[in-house]
């Protein structure tokens, strides 16, 4: 990091301003200052930038505030010095841009208050001016740039680089304020305490643990929020695999929600290995493939070619002990098998489903109750306790009374 100073052409020091700001993200936001802070640059080893010129304090900071959050938020009154900040930055797209909505913004508050109306926004605020995903391209390119530097200068860190990872003698280059304010995980690794951080040499740290290809695709979603699966991962189950233990062991939540549409969506999941993936959703808690796998089991009796074939009995005791933890997913599989019994019979015109009398049973309730003696008869093979037997069982009897 490094301190912009903004001095009004030569005034006494005292009445400068400081912002603290980070090399790497304005040099990533701002290709003048990627120039000037590159090796050879006039900023390359200066911790303190000067800026002479006439700005306000409130342009300038709208300026540092769209780098980082890529929001524009400036008062209308300021913003033909935004203009200028800009122009001494060489960011002319930026205010080809903006410069029409503000002057409209402007003249539709103008006309409110000619009309008696009060207007209280006298702030034109835009969020991604430029693009909806320019800020996470921008970082994307900058994480890129900096290993392709090291990949091609071997053991020499990027100049705007502070940490590196070695992965199995593969070494990847990061930025440390990037990675804690996005990552727990990585902020209590990186923190000036932690044993792992002290002991490393050339703020470089071993993650055995996590191969190079997994690594990447974790950064880059720090970087940018949304990871190329398809290009580190392609449909490789075993990288898959990994990398959803690693998302687990290194608190990524949202990166798991991000891999478990990508996996539903290669179609990896079938019949075949759907119960290997409901062990796998129970032990990482991941949710949405629990859910997918629910539905593939539902949509297999649903289309069961008659109820009178069904010999699957054990099956359907696999499926309860897979989900009896998880009412709402308890919920879908009970529903999944009363949707079956909405088939009609193929030896009859009527629907057989629905009860023929007062007090009778329709198809329904014995569809459930075949599904509950099925897991009886089962759960006797594979030498449960009694106590066990009697707790699937009853919990799966107080559901179907929901269904």
């Amino acid at each position: 990091g490094f301190k912009l100073k903004l001095c009004n052409n030569g005034e006494n020091s005292s009445n400068s301003t400081f912002f603290p700001a980070h090399k790497f993200i304005l040099a990533a936001r701002i290709p003048f200052v990627a120039k000037k802070c590159r090796p050879g640059g006039e900023w390359f080893k200066t911790d303190v930038v000067e800026i002479e010129d006439k700005f306000t304090q409130n342009a300038f900071e709208a300026l540092i505030k769209y780098c980082y959050m890529d929001i524009l938020d400036i008062a209308f009154e300021d913003s033909e010095d935004f203009f200028d900040v800009c122009r001494y930055f060489h960011l002319n797209p930026l205010i080809e841009a903006v410069r029409p909505r503000i002057v409209q913004a402007k003249q539709t508050a103008i006309a409110k208050t000619k009309n008696g109306k009060k207007n209280r926004v006298a702030r034109f605020l835009d969020v991604n001016p430029l693009d909806s995903k320019q800020l996470e391209t921008d970082l994307r390119r900058m994480f890129f740039y900096s290993n392709g530097y090291a990949q091609d200068n071997p053991k020499s860190f990027h100049w705007s680089c502070d940490v590196a990872f070695n992965c199995n003698n593969v070494d990847l280059f990061a930025h440390h304020s990037i990675l804690c304010s996005r990552s727990q995980y990585f902020s209590t690794l990186l923190t000036l305490d932690s044993r792992v951080f002290v002991e490393s040499s050339d703020n470089t740290i071993s993650l055995n643990h996590v191969s190079p290809s997994n690594l990447t695709t974790i950064l880059d979603y720090l970087y940018s929020g949304s990871p190329d699966f398809e290009g580190y991962l392609g449909d490789n189950i075993d990288n898959i695999l990994q990398l959803v233990d690693n998302t687990s062991s290194m608190l990524l939540p949202e990166l798991q929600t991000l891999l478990s549409k990508y996996i539903i969506d290669l179609g990896i999941i079938t019949l075949e290995n759907v119960f290997s993936w409901l062990e796998i959703s129970d032990i990482y808690d991941a949710g949405i493939l629990r859910n997918n796998c629910t539905a593939i089991l539902g949509e297999y009796f649903i289309n069961l070619p008659a109820w009178d074939n069904f010999d699957y009995k054990e099956d359907a005791v696999s499926v309860w002990l897979c989900l009896e933890k998880e009412n709402e997913t308890v919920s879908q599989f009970g529903q999944h098998l009363v949707k079956l019994a909405d088939k009609k019979d193929p030896r009859q015109e009527k629907e057989w489903y629905k009860p023929q009398k007062d007090g009778e049973e329709g198809a329904a309730d014995f569809l459930i109750a075949e599904v509950r003696e099925g897991m009886v008869e089962s759960m006797y093979c594979i030498n449960f306790s009694m106590a066990k037997r009697d707790k699937i069982t009853d919990g799966f009897e107080l559901a179907s009374d929901k269904w």
